[in-house]
């Protein structure tokens, strides 16, 4: 085959592998009959990916692994919602669903976008003088699951179940009761996978949402060796220069 043939058939194979072999994008309808109660839903199986009630930005962030928080661009990526059923020739691991997923929502979408990095105050999760100590590796596999909050109104404790360290500083970001409303950024360096149940002192806890951070921060230091340290730090933001608004038709 001559060198110009080979690279043509390269390049075919290569989108190829990185495409859908069957997909459905379409704004969705309220009302329907398989429409989730709170807000996007999404399933991923080794050939398949379907995300319902979800806005853009949300598909965005799943596909490209990027918070939403560092991804802007139209308001419509934010106030529309869609459905999205999207299917493989095969079974398919996750990495690369994640990039089929980009293609397809490039493609449907029209999108153009950039990267930009933007240095920003933060909280950085890192190891304390003691730590790390106390971590459980995760007793599962599957999605990462939590704060889910112990007890009542005024949480006792938080749990987190297969959280990479990663996803587990991404959560304690979260609103009052469950996170210290701020984004915070994986700096212990540890790998793997963690179950992780945070006990929160409450007898000493004057109980006004502004204090929980401070409550937050003792738990992690005195039960994991973990703490949070306030940096400066560079940012990668993913900019929507702009798309379409309705998805091209299936």
């Amino acid at each position: 085959m001559p060198r110009s043939g080979l690279l043509s058939f390269l390049a075919v194979a290569l989108l190829h592998a990185q495409t859908f072999d069957a997909a459905s994008v379409k704004i969705h309808q309220a009302g329907d009959a398989e429409e989730p109660r709170n807000g996007p839903w999404l399933q991923v199986t080794p050939g398949a990916v379907t995300m319902r009630n979800a806005e853009l930005l949300w598909c965005l962030g799943w596909a490209y692994g990027q918070r939403a928080a560092w991804i802007s661009g139209p308001d419509w990526i934010t106030s529309e919602r869609y459905d999205i059923i999207a299917k493989a020739a095969g079974p398919v691991p996750p990495a690369r669903l994640e990039v089929m997923m980009r293609t397809l929502l490039t493609e449907r979408f029209k999108l153009a976008f950039h990267r930009e990095s933007r240095e920003l105050p933060v909280l950085a999760l890192v190891l304390a003088r003691n730590g790390p100590k106390n971590l459980t590796a995760a007793a599962a596999g599957g999605p990462p699951d939590g704060p889910r909050p112990i007890g009542g109104k005024q949480p006792q404790g938080l749990i987190f179940k297969n959280v990479a360290m990663s996803d587990f500083a991404e959560r304690l970001g979260g609103p009052p009761p469950l996170g210290v409303a701020e984004t915070v950024i994986d700096g212990t360096g540890l790998t793997g996978s963690f179950d992780i149940t945070l006990k929160l002192d409450t007898e000493h806890f004057a109980g006004g949402r502004e204090d929980f951070p401070d409550l937050l921060k003792s738990a992690l230091e005195g039960q994991f060796g973990l703490k949070l340290e306030r940096r400066k730090m560079p940012l990668d933001f993913l900019i929507v220069d702009r798309g379409n608004r309705i998805p091209v038709e299936n």
